[in-house]
C-alpha cells in the first residue's frame, strides 16, 4: 500500500508538466516584447515631439530675404502726447479694433490709384496700420503707422478717444502738398510719402474733433472747390439718433474718393463713439 506522504511528495518533485513550461516561458517573452515595443513607442512619440518643436521654433524666427531687404519709407511721425501702454498677460480685449479693416482698405485704394504706374500694394493680416508697395522694379516698400495702430486699438477698449490725441495741425507741418484740402482743425498723427521713376504720392493719419460723415462732406466740397473729379462716395452703416442726427458705427470705414487728369485723392475715415474721427488721405501727383 503507498504512502500517501511519499505519494504528495513524488507530486511535488514531479512539478509542471512540459507544456505548462512552454506557455509560461512563451507568455513571459510575449510580455517582455511588448514592454519593449510601448517603450521603443513612447521614446519614438517623444522625438518626433522634439523635431515637430524644434520645426515650429524655427519657422517662427525665419524671415523672408525680401523683408530683410525691403526698403523703409521713414514715416515722418509727429511728437503726440500719447502715453504707450502695456497690455497685462492675457487681458481680455473687450473690443474689436478697425484696424484690419482700414488698413486693408489703404492698400486697396493705393492699389487702384497706382495701377497704371506698374505698382501693386498689399496688407498683411496682423501687421497693424501698415502696408507693403512693390514697385515695377521688384523693390519692396513698406510704411507703417504704429502710432495710429496703438490710437486705434485704445479706442477699440476704450482707453481713449479720437478727441484725446494731441498732434501738430495738419495745415501748419508744411509736409502736405498745397493742392491736397486738410479739413479745418485736422491734428496729423502720422506721414510718409514716395517719390521715384516719376511717381510722387503720400500717405496722411489725421485725427479730428468731427464726425466722419462730416468729414467726408467736407472733402467733397473741397475736391468740387479744386477741380477734382469726384470718382465715390461710400457711407456705410448710418444710424439715427433721436434727435435725427446721423452717427457711424465704430468698425465701419467710410471712403471718398477724386481725381483729375494728374491728380488723385482718396479719404478712409473712421469715427469712435464719441463722435472723433481718424482719418487716412492718400494722395498721388
Amino acid at each position: 500500500m503507498t504512502d500517501p506522504y511519499q505519494e504528495a511528495t513524488r507530486h511535488e518533485r514531479t512539478g509542471l508538466s512540459t507544456a505548462a513550461k512552454v506557455f509560461l516561458i512563451g507568455g513571459g517573452l510575449l510580455a517582455a516584447v511588448a514592454i519593449a515595443v510601448v517603450i521603443w513607442v513612447s521614446v519614438a512619440v517623444d522625438r518626433m515631439v522634439e523635431d515637430i518643436a524644434k520645426a515650429v521654433e524655427e519657422i517662427s524666427l525665419e524671415v523672408s530675404p525680401e523683408m530683410k531687404t525691403a526698403g523703409t519709407v521713414a514715416a515722418h511721425a509727429v511728437a503726440t502726447e500719447l502715453q504707450v501702454f502695456e497690455l497685462a498677460g492675457g487681458a481680455d480685449r473687450t473690443g474689436r479694433s478697425v484696424t484690419p479693416k482700414l488698413a486693408s482698405a489703404m492698400a486697396n485704394a493705393l492699389d487702384a490709384m497706382l495701377d497704371e504706374d506698374g505698382f501693386s500694394a498689399s496688407h498683411s493680416e496682423g501687421s497693424g496700420l501698415a502696408f507693403n508697395l512693390e514697385a515695377p522694379d521688384g523693390n519692396p516698400v513698406r510704411m507703417s503707422f504704429p502710432r495710429a495702430t496703438e490710437v486705434l486699438d485704445r479706442v477699440a477698449l476704450g482707453e481713449m478717444r479720437f478727441a484725446d490725441v494731441n498732434g501738430a495741425g495738419a495745415a501748419e507741418n508744411g509736409r502736405l502738398p498745397d493742392w491736397v484740402p486738410v479739413h479745418p482743425g485736422a491734428r496729423q498723427s502720422g506721414g510718409g510719402f514716395y517719390i521715384r521713376n516719376g511717381v510722387s504720392l503720400g500717405v496722411t493719419v489725421l485725427v479730428a474733433d468731427a464726425g466722419a460723415h462730416a468729414v467726408l462732406d467736407w472733402y467733397r466740397e473741397a475736391a468740387d472747390r479744386a477741380g477734382l473729379n469726384r470718382v465715390s462716395m461710400v457711407i456705410t452703416s448710418a444710424s439715427e439718433t433721436a434727435d435725427g442726427e446721423q452717427v457711424a458705427s465704430r468698425l465701419d470705414v467710410h471712403r471718398f474718393a477724386a481725381m483729375s487728369k494728374d491728380r488723385s485723392l482718396t479719404v478712409l475715415v473712421t469715427e469712435d463713439d464719441h463722435g472723433g474721427s481718424l482719418f487716412v488721405v492718400v494722395y498721388k501727383g
